[in-house]
């Protein structure tokens, strides 16, 4: 995959993602039509998102995704009425297998070795490669050749990825000195 992009800017991107952002999935339901009566099946999607408050981040976040050709979306979070002095922040959605792929193919490499969003990453990239394969084996009438869209491989991806952000940290045997490396 060639890009237009700076590889200075993918590690940048990589080490945003790394911080600020988060990897997930859910349910969308209704989005594959099984036949004209609009009844559809339900289906995992995937998402990356970023939030923050520094314009100039986001608006770099933005050109950077637009130089790859990927789709994203914005969502500005105005402060809540009853914290008037909380600042509003601007949220950054790329969903879709395709467009999470395309980031995600190009940052992978460049994630902390055996962080939490490196196995993340490779665990998403495994997961839409295979939604993808599947997609691609359609009946010669143009339509799924499962009609159970979400099977045990997408639970269980759903369940890995959940797994995979909870960090058990425990007062008790966390070790907590000045100035010296967290131990657990």
């Amino acid at each position: 995959m060639e890009l237009n992009v700076n590889v200075n800017d993918l590690y940048w991107l990589s080490g945003i993602i790394e911080g600020e952002g988060s990897l997930t999935t859910n349910t969308r339901n209704g989005v594959h039509k099984k036949s004209n009566s609009g009844n559809g099946s339900s289906s995992y999607i995937t998402r990356i998102s970023m939030a923050n408050t520094d314009m100039h981040m986001l608006k770099r976040i933005s050109e950077i995704l637009c130089a790859m050709g990927v789709k994203f979306w914005y969502r500005l979070d105005t402060s809540d009425k009853r914290f008037p002095n909380a600042m509003g922040y601007i949220h950054i959605s790329i969903e879709g297998y395709r467009s999470c792929k395309k980031v995600l193919d190009s940052i992978v490499d460049k994630l902390t070795d055996n962080g939490s969003k490196k196995k993340q990453a490779e665990l998403m990239i495994d997961y839409i490669n295979y939604r993808l394969g599947f997609f691609q084996q359609r009946s010669a009438n143009g339509s799924y050749s499962n009609n159970n869209l979400i099977g045990e491989r997408d639970r269980n991806f759903a369940i890995e990825l959940k797994r995979l952000k909870k960090v058990q940290i425990f007062p008790s045997t966390t070790k907590r000195r000045a100035s010296t490396p967290l131990e657990w």
